[in-house]
C-alpha cells in the first residue's frame, strides 16, 4: 500500500481508519480462536511500514500445520462475511474505545514523556515534513478524528483494500511436507462459497468483573521515613508496598512475589508448573472468558499476568491510574476464581508440540539443550521446553491444582504498587480486593533441589542451524557470599566486563553486535 508522511488531518484521519479496520478483523479472528471456534490459535493486525513510501497492511495468524488449509478457507469465509454484512456496532464501538483509552492515555501521561520521544518526533519532522505537534494538539487533533468515526467508514475501507490490492498469502511452517501447496492454499482462499455466510450475533458484553467486597481493615501501616514508602500489613497475612510516584504519570504498576516456584513442586509436576500460567493468562478470570474479558478492558490500560520461576511465582502488571480498580479485581479473581480452559490447554500444548518437532532446526534450543545437560546432568527438573512424551503425559487437572497451590494463599506474598495513585482510594480498593483475599500468616520457602556442577572444565560444541553464523557462551560457577555487599560488587564487576567486551570485540574488533 503507498505510503508517505502524514501531514493533513484527512491523512491522519484515514490511517487511522485503516488501522482500526484491520485490528477489528483481527479482534474477530482472534476471539474465535480463543473460544475454539476457528481453527487458530490466534490472530493480530500485524500491518508495517516497509519502506518510508510503501507499507504492508497484514493480518497474521497461528494454526497448527495440520489446519493450515482449514484456517486459510476459514479466514476466506470471514472475508465473504464482512463483504456481506460488515462490522457491528458493537465490535467499531470495542475499537473505537481501545483508541481513545491508548489518546487519553499518551495525553494524561504528557508531562513525563521520555527524552526519545521528542527525538523521534524531531526525526520524524525533518525525514517526512510530519507536522511538530504539541501533546495538546495531538490529543485534540486525535479525539476530533475519533469523533467524526463510524462503522461505515471500516466497512469501506476494508472494503476499498480488498478491491484495490490482490492479498499475497504467506505460510511458514516447520517442514515442507506440512504446508499446502500454493495451488492449494490459492484454491482455498479464491474458491466460491457455497452460500453467503450468516451474519455474526455479537455475544453479550458484561458491566463488571465482580462485586466490590466489603473492605477488611489493615492491621497495621509503616511509613519508611527514609524513602517514604509505606508497609500495610492485613489480617490475612498479606504485606502490601506503597509508593507513590510521578516519574510516569497516570501510570500504577504492580509486582507481587511469593517464594515456592517449581522448586516445591514434585518433579514429575514440573511440565505442568511451566505452562500452567500461560493457559492462565489465555482463559479470562471468574465467569469472564479470555474474549469476554479482553473486551471488558478494551477501553481500559489493564494487564495482570502470572508467572511461575524455579524459586518463586508471582504477578506483575500494569494500569492507568484510573484504571486500578480492574487491575486489582483481575488480581483478585485470578487468586480466587482461576480459569484454565480447555481450549488454551489445547492451544499451549499445541504450541509446544510443534515447538519440539522443530527443535534440532532451532540453534538457540539446541544450544540451551546441550547446556542444561552439560550442567545438570540429566536432571528431570532442568529443561528448556517440554518433551513429546512429557507433553502427552500431561496431567490438566494436576496443572489447575499447581496454579491453585501457588497463588491461592495471599499471606504468603508480597504486593507492592508503585506510580501514580490517590493514597485515599487505592487504601479503600486495597481493603476490598487484597484484604478479602484468602490466606494464613504462614509463609512459604523454595527448595534447593539444584545439583552441584560439574567441578572441571567442561567444553560443549553444537553444530546446528544453516547461516553462517556462531555463539560463543562461557559459564562460570564458583561458591560466594549472599550478603548484599556481595551481590553489589557482583553487578559493578559485571557493568565493568561487560563494558570492556563492547569496547574490545564489538567497536574495536566489529566481531559481533551484542557481546
Amino acid at each position: 500500500v503507498p505510503a508517505g508522511p502524514v501531514t493533513t488531518v484527512g491523512e491522519r484521519r484515514q490511517r487511522t481508519i485503516n488501522q482500526m479496520a484491520l485490528t477489528m478483523l483481527a479482534t474477530r479472528l482472534n476471539d474465535d480462536a480463543l473460544r475454539g471456534d476457528l481453527p487458530l490459535t490466534r490472530a493480530n493486525n500485524s500491518s508495517f511500514t516497509f519502506t518510508r513510501a510503501f507499507s504492508v497492511a497484514a493480518i497474521s495468524a497461528g494454526a497448527l500445520p495440520e489446519n493450515t488449509q482449514a484456517a486459510v478457507e476459514a479466514l476466506r469465509v470471514e472475508l465473504a462475511r464482512l463483504e456481506a454484512h460488515g462490522f457491528s456496532e458493537q465490535e467499531f464501538q470495542r475499537a473505537l474505545d481501545e483508541v481513545t483509552a491508548a489518546a487519553q492515555q499518551q495525553f494524561e501521561g504528557r508531562g513525563s514523556r521520555q527524552d526519545d520521544q521528542f527525538g523521534d518526533q524531531l526525526v520524524e519532522r525533518d525525514l517526512t515534513g510530519a507536522p511538530m505537534m504539541s501533546p495538546e494538539q495531538q490529543y485534540e487533533v486525535d479525539t476530533s478524528i475519533l469523533a467524526s468515526l463510524s462503522v461505515a467508514d471500516m466497512d469501506a475501507a476494508l472494503a476499498d483494500l480488498f478491491a484495490t490490492y490482490e492479498p499475497q498469502i504467506l505460510v511458514v511452517g516447520p517442514d515442507e511436507a506440512a504446508i499446502p501447496t500454493p495451488e492449494q492454499l490459492v484454491e482455498g482462499f479464491t474458491a466460491p462459497l457455497d452460500a453467503t455466510p450468516e451474519p455474526r450475533e455479537d455475544p453479550e458484553p458484561i458491566d463488571a468483573l465482580m462485586d466490590r467486597p466489603e473492605p477488611v481493615f489493615a492491621d497495621d501501616v509503616e511509613v519508611d521515613d527514609t524513602l517514604g514508602f509505606a508497609t500495610v500489613t492485613f489480617p490475612n497475612g498479606a504485606t502490601v508496598k506503597l509508593w507513590q510516584t510521578t516519574i510516569a504519570e497516570n501510570i500504577v504498576t504492580l509486582e507481587a512475589v511469593s517464594f515456592g516456584g517449581t522448586s516445591v513442586v514434585d518433579v514429575e509436576d514440573v511440565p505442568e508448573a511451566e505452562l500452567i500460567t500461560q493457559v492462565v493468562a489465555r482463559s479470562g478470570v471468574g465467569d469472564a472468558d479470555a474474549a469476554t474479558y479482553r473486551q471488558f478492558v478494551a477501553d481500559r490500560l489493564v494487564s495482570v499476568q502470572p508467572w511461575i520461576s524455579e524459586t518463586r511465582e508471582g504477578f506483575r502488571g500494569v494500569a492507568a491510574s484510573e484504571d486500578v480498580e480492574v487491575m486489582l479485581q483481575t488480581l483478585h479473581l485470578l487468586m480466587t476464581a482461576p480459569r484454565a480452559d480447555d481450549v488454551a490447554f489445547d492451544t499451549v500444548i499445541a504450541e509446544y508440540a510443534a515447538q519440539d518437532a522443530a527443535r534440532t532446526d532451532t540453534p538457540d534450543l539446541v544450544i540451551t539443550d546441550a547446556l542444561i545437560e552439560a550442567y545438570y546432568s540429566g536432571d528431570p527438573r532442568y529443561f528448556t521446553t517440554p518433551s513429546a512424551s512429557q507433553l502427552d503425559a500431561f496431567d490438566r487437572d494436576r496443572a489447575r491444582a499447581i496454579f491453585e497451590e501457588r497463588f491461592s494463599n495471599a499471606g504468603d506474598f508480597v504486593f507492592a504498587f508503585v506510580g501514580d495513585f490517590d493514597q485515599d482510594a487505592i487504601s479503600d480498593l486495597l481493603t476490598r480486593y487484597i484484604g478479602t483475599l484468602p490466606g494464613t500468616a504462614e509463609r512459604e520457602a523454595f527448595a534447593d533441589n539444584q545439583p552441584l556442577p560439574p567441578r572441571e572444565v567442561q567444553l560443549v560444541t553444537v553444530e546446528a542451524g544453516t547461516d553462517p553464523q556462531g555463539e560463543l557462551r562461557l559459564y562460570f560457577t564458583n561458591p560466594s557470599a549472599t550478603d548484599l555487599e556481595a551481590r553489589t560488587t557482583a553487578r559493578i564487576l559485571e557493568l565493568i566486563v561487560n563494558a570492556n567486551l563492547r569496547d574490545r570485540i564489538r567497536e574495536e574488533l566489529a566481531a559481533t553486535y551484542s557481546p
